[in-house]
């Protein structure tokens, strides 16, 4: 999780260093600035996802009840036969 948001602040200071850029050099526009916010939207959507990721255990680990067995599940069908016409 520290990785997460170290990531997090690494990519924040980037597309804050590109902002500034822009700005300076006058070229940000409403459309770049769109694109610049929805990136950093994006980011830290990805990093909540990322920390709530590493924290909930894999459903694979949970093991499968006990009433559900390889030994009751009904067989499966091969061979059958299509009504004709």
């Amino acid at each position: 999780m520290v990785l997460t948001l170290i990531g997090t602040a690494a990519a924040l200071v980037i597309v804050g260093a590109i902002v500034i850029t822009l700005e300076r050099h006058q070229k940000l526009t409403v459309v770049t600035g769109a694109i610049m916010a929805a990136s950093a939207a994006a980011i830290v959507i990805g990093s909540a996802l990322g920390a709530v990721a590493t924290l909930q255990p894999a459903s694979a680990t949970n093991p499968a009840p006990k009433s559900v067995s390889e030994n009751n599940l009904p067989e499966r069908i091969v061979d059958f036969q299509l009504p004709t016409l």
